[in-house]
């Protein structure tokens, strides 16, 4: 459809159906189909018309999502198994007790292996046995040396190095650790290396390749591509990274896998303190996770940490980033002598499904007023973050006996009129746009999100779909809040929450706020993307018992940022 073509007529949607298919096989694509989609219909009625007329086209796309991203890499914390460089463990008996896939990778052993598996030529194996036997004789002691072998694979002679030292099982038995000098380009490195230069699908796995130590010519013929492809792609990779050659970007990707395995933190003199916030992790931590088994046999998890005995703060999290709490705001408000209490709803966590036939909203406050019961717990206050706050609002209007305040944290808010639609970005809009009219359609932008964060990462997908005022998109740039920010993300089964939720919204009506008896305040950032500011002083406005707090320079993360806010608002309402 060019310019002179009528907008909002869905006359031709040859355009939304190309990139509904690209999303699908690229998620990463996903911004250009909804700044596509929102630029095509103007209003509410072309975007439903567009949606039943593309019915058996998004039906597609979510069959391509499954087929081409179901699973994928695990976006969480870096853990043994994603080192880049290979490591394995074995016991007196010589054999594998730990292995990780760099090592499966590389020597194509895996855990119960005997050592003699190692690909290693007659002579390197004797080398490796009496070092190991010289190890063992030492009964575990270590000088602080780095014992270095260098051996040689069978058939080919490639010289291989390792570096062996004794360490301890969880039980205290005596184990042998070999780790390899190699580098294998693990999925987190690929995942940062990806977001962090935009690097295309193809540039990431040339890149990949390129630290594993192929050369060009090897790279062709693995990917069964020429030369003079491969070679347009090295170019393109070194421009997007500002190399001037393959060694200096291999040298800069070492780095970056060196950072990536050491232990979170700031630079500083070494004998300087370490930085606390690198040091304390997200709440809630396992130690922290329960669940309680429900009448119908479903199960509800749940998160409790805090003051043990403290006044109860019931803690209604979103859709994107879980139950989350950084561990600073956390502490204080266990010295404040509040106790968290975060139930997961359906779908979160280790929590069951939503059952059939029955409205989000009346399952979730029956599962929370069960846990309350559980519990002991007589009175609390309601804290809610975005979605959550329409689970809040009916917990309110349930149990206003027990439930003091509600206070919502950047919160969806019901819409008066179609026109309050135009004032979300272009994704939120999108995605509400689709819940009210075309659940194909809701379906088909869960699971490109879900896609997306797979593919892309956190910080790219949270600054696409989430952080999209400057400072949620500066905080995204913070190491240490994006893994606050990751925390309570898990995308294998939240967009199929996410999904129910909003569809279950549109047929049972959000509550009445206006018929909430207990204190609300609503707490907003007045740079929130959504303008969250407009829609909560309209909700608010001549209500007796609402406040509106307005976070000036904040967007929809300043729960991160402003935490005193948001305990000084608990400690108002709490008993």
């Amino acid at each position: 459809m060019d310019d002179g073509e009528p907008r909002g007529t869905g006359q031709n949607l040859d355009d939304i159906i190309d990139g509904i298919y690209h999303v699908a096989v690229e998620p990463s694509r996903v911004h250009e189909l909804v700044t596509t989609w929102r630029r095509r219909f103007t209003d509410a009625a072309g975007a439903a018309d567009a949606s039943r007329r593309m019915e058996p086209h998004l039906l597609r796309a979510v069959d391509l999502l499954d087929r081409l991203h179901d699973g994928g890499p695990d976006a969480g914390l870096p853990g043994s198994a994603q080192e880049s460089q290979p490591l394995l463990r074995a016991d007196s008996a010589g054999t594998i007790v730990e292995c990780n896939a760099a090592a499966s990778r590389i020597y194509e052993v895996t855990t119960g292996d005997p050592l003699a598996a190692l690909p290693l030529c007659a002579a390197s194996q004797r080398a490796l046995a009496r070092a190991v036997a010289g190890l063992r004789a030492s009964r575990g002691e270590s000088n602080g040396a780095l014992d270095l072998l260098r051996l040689n694979r069978a058939g080919t002679g490639e010289l291989l190095t390792f570096s062996l030292r004794p360490v301890a099982a969880a039980d205290g038995a005596p184990l042998v650790e070999l780790r390899g000098a190699e580098i294998v380009c693990s999925d987190e490195l690929r995942q940062v290396l990806t977001y962090t230069f935009e690097l295309t699908a193809t540039e990431a796995a040339v890149a990949a390749l390129l630290i594993e130590g192929l050369s060009v010519n090897e790279i062709a013929a693995a990917r069964n591509n020429t030369v003079g492809t491969v070679r347009v792609h090295v170019r393109s990779l070194l421009a997007k990274t500002e190399t001037h050659n393959q060694a200096e970007f291999i040298r800069m990707a070492i780095g970056i896998s060196a950072m990536l395995a050491a232990p979170p933190g700031r630079f500083g003199k070494p004998d300087a303190a370490p930085d606390a916030r690198a040091q304390a992790g997200p709440f809630p931590t396992p130690a922290h996770r329960r669940a309680l088994a429900l009448p119908d046999g479903r199960e509800l998890a749940y998160a409790d940490f805090g003051a043990a005995d403290g006044r109860v703060v019931l803690f209604l999290h979103d859709n994107i980033l879980g139950d989350t709490w950084p561990a600073a705001l956390a502490n204080a408000a266990t010295e404040r002598g509040l106790r968290i209490v975060a139930p997961a709803r359906p779908y979160f966590s280790t929590s069951s499904p939503y059952p059939a036939r029955r409205g989000p909203l009346d399952v979730v406050v029956g599962d929370t007023r069960h846990l309350l019961e559980h519990l002991g717990i007589d009175d609390y206050v309601v804290l809610s973050r975005t979605t959550g706050s329409a689970f809040g609002a009916a917990l309110a209007l349930a149990d206003p006996h027990r439930c003091r305040a509600l206070v919502a944290l950047s919160p969806a808010l019901p819409f008066s009129k179609s026109g309050d639609y135009d004032h979300l970005n272009d994704h939120a809009r999108f995605v509400a746009l689709s819940a009210r009219f075309q659940k194909t359609a809701l379906l088909f932008a869960c699971r490109a999100g879900e896609a997306f964060y797979r593919t892309a990462g956190a910080r790219r997908y949270l600054k696409a779909v989430l952080a999209r005022s400057a400072p949620d998109r500066a905080l995204c740039d913070d190491p240490l809040v994006l893994r606050d920010l990751q925390h309570g993300c898990d995308f294998s089964d939240n967009y199929k929450g996410f999904y129910h939720e909003l569809l279950g919204l549109q047929s049972h009506p959000f509550p009445r706020f206006d018929d909430i008896g207990c204190p609300v305040e609503l707490i907003v950032g007045d740079l929130d993307s959504n303008n969250r500011r407009r829609q909560a002083e309209r909700v608010a406005a001549g209500l007796r018992n609402f406040r509106v707090t307005v976070i000036p320079g904040a967007g929809a993360l300043f729960f991160y940022t402003h935490g005193e806010i948001v305990l000084a608002a608990l400690e108002r309402y709490s008993p």
